[in-house]
């Protein structure tokens, strides 16, 4: 029956009439394709030409009351599915009585006696034998045949899960340009929350960069200040006025060279072991409250609200990229390369 046997503890009386459902469903299926061939022209001349015998009986006994063997099937597919709806209301498997035909919509749809309706029973098939697997009385799994309906309802399932991600991921860039709503929600769902984790990160990160310049490039910066301060010099005409001052304006000038150079120097070294210290973090707190009140302020903001809009949007055209990338072709193309290195 088309119970959820992990629900209850399994019967295995039950477990006999899914193999015959199952068994009715492939005969009924198996007929459904030959009659489809047989009603093609070419092979109806082949069966009345060479075998005549066969073609008179399955036309006069089985083609013309076609529909009406159909729906013998049909009523014994849904006394099956009732009798099964009946006992899941009974058992209270589902949370609703009205669930179990959703849930089993394709029992429905296939027992519809129309051509392009019938081959829908191929999916109540798949699910017995889906249940009997879970039950361990059959294992198709490592079958030639399990093997492809596995690897082809993975491709199917990728493929609409796909599209479907794809889909969403456009509503959302479409909500992020048209509305600014989004981006304040971000910012007070999402941001502000984490202020003070940001700012300790952020923190962090300009400590050990400043530690770093000012331990490995203290010479380069003393060298690059220097280098200013002489080239500011020589360009500064009040200063070309005090060199020229016999004996000792070349002194002078040197000497104020060299202190102003030394000061700035000095002051870039302090400032970046400030940075590398705790005062560091009162910097980067300040920044990083302006900037989120600034975002909480789109009238005061626009542009900034702009970019962050920009690059969620880019952002979810790469994840889009990404999800277009067809996963079960790659893994066919890796299975085809190892195949060829073995052989």
């Amino acid at each position: 029956m088309t119970l959820k046997y992990r629900e209850w503890k399994p019967n295995y009386f039950f477990v006999l009439v899914d193999i015959l459902m199952m068994a009715l469903l492939g005969l009924n299926l198996m007929l459904i394709v030959f009659d489809a061939f047989f009603s093609a022209g070419f092979i109806n001349r082949f069966f009345a030409q060479h075998i005549p015998g066969f073609y008179h009986f399955y036309d006069s006994l089985i083609h013309v009351n076609f529909l009406r063997i159909d729906i013998a099937f049909i009523i014994i597919f849904l006394t099956e599915f009732f009798i099964s709806w009946s006992i899941a209301v009974y058992r209270k498997i589902y949370f609703k009585w009205f669930f179990y035909p959703f849930l089993h919509w394709y029992d429905l749809l296939g027992c519809i006696p129309l051509d392009a309706m019938r081959f829908v029973r191929i999916f109540r098939i798949y699910s017995i034998v889906y249940r009997l697997q879970k039950l361990g009385v059959i294992n198709v799994s490592n079958t030639y045949l399990g093997k492809m309906v596995k690897k082809y309802y993975d491709i199917i399932m990728e493929e609409i899960s796909d599209r479907v991600i794809v889909d969403i991921l456009k509503g959302v860039q479409e909500e992020v340009t048209s509305d600014g709503e989004v981006i304040d929600t971000i910012v007070n769902q999402v941001l502000m929350p984490k202020r003070e984790l940001i700012t300790e990160w952020l923190t962090h990160n300009v400590q050990k960069t400043a530690m770093r310049y000012r331990s490995q490039y203290h010479e380069d910066l003393q060298e690059y200040v220097d280098e200013l301060i002489h080239n500011a010099v020589e360009q500064n005409e009040e200063i070309a006025i005090i060199e020229r001052v016999p004996v000792v304006g070349k002194v002078v000038v040197t000497t104020v060279q060299k202190a102003v150079s030394n000061i700035v120097f000095n002051v870039m070294d302090q400032l970046l072991q400030d940075l590398s210290g705790d005062q560091s973090k009162v910097i980067v707190r300040e920044v990083i409250d302006d900037g989120l009140d600034a975002l909480e302020h789109s009238e005061e903001d626009l542009l900034l609200q702009k970019v962050i809009a920009d690059v969620l949007v880019k952002s979810l055209d790469i994840i889009k990229d990404h999800v277009k990338i067809q996963q079960w072709k790659l893994r066919e193309e890796a299975a085809r390369v190892y195949k060829e290195k073995i052989e």
